[in-house]
């Protein structure tokens, strides 16, 4: 999920509270050891992640924020114009668009829809996804919209989000090969890792709980 949309969770949420609490317990007893592991795994995965792909058949491109007046942002702007260059590549493939209102008029999905229309892409390969908010909605959203079961899914979003989003298709057990949108790592993406080290390990504490508890209401939501 987004950094905004989880720490507003939080208010709302005792499970997410109750894990985030966790997670921060372990990184202190870990002399925050656990944290450095979470942030290398995040660099890595964002530094080795491919631009392309061998084969693909359905293509799924995570949403980001709109800006005001309903104009993608930079990110989004970047998965949709990867998206755009796979589906060229491979024409058989289809790109499912994931993202609902988060602030704007319009989806997410339907803003990406707009755009790679506009950028010559049928409208009969782009299939919609509108009802979640974060990250984990989008995929679990995307699981039920999969009627069959692919061949090959890709997944496309920025590489300093890679990490977290292929821990999320693992625990949904929705496989995707990973494809980052942006061409390499910037300097500038260094805030977004370090936040991303955090949900990343926030994430896995609260799925190693609920598994260790057996606690049906959080299994329900991520698994």
């Amino acid at each position: 999920m987004s950094a905004r949309t989880s720490l507003r969770r939080l208010r709302e949420d005792r499970d997410a509270l109750f894990t985030l609490v966790l997670a921060q317990l372990l990184i202190l007893l870990s002399g925050g050891l656990l944290y450095l592991w979470r942030l290398y795994q995040v660099w890595s995965r964002a530094r080795r992640a491919p631009t392309a792909v061998p084969r693909a058949e359905l293509i799924l491109v995570l949403g980001h924020r709109l800006t005001a007046g309903d104009q993608l942002s930079r990110l989004y702007r970047q998965r949709l114009a990867r998206a755009r260059a796979l589906l060229q590549a491979h024409p058989g493939a289809r790109a499912l668009l994931l993202g609902g209102l988060t602030g704007g008029r319009i989806s997410e999905a339907e803003a990406g829809r707009r755009y790679l229309a506009e950028h010559g892409i049928a409208e009969e390969r782009l299939l919609l996804e509108e009802q979640s908010g974060d990250t984990l909605q989008n995929l679990v959203n995307a699981r039920s919209l999969l009627a069959r079961a692919e061949d090959e899914r890709v997944l496309i979003t920025s590489r300093f989000h890679l990490a977290r989003a292929l821990a999320l298709t693992e625990g949904l057990n929705l496989g995707a090969h990973p494809c980052a949108a942006d061409e390499r790592l910037g300097a500038g993406s260094v805030p977004a890792m370090l936040l991303e080290a955090m949900l990343l390990h926030w994430y896995y504490t609260g799925r190693r709980w609920s598994l260790l508890t057996n606690n049906r209401r959080m299994l329900d939501r991520i698994t």
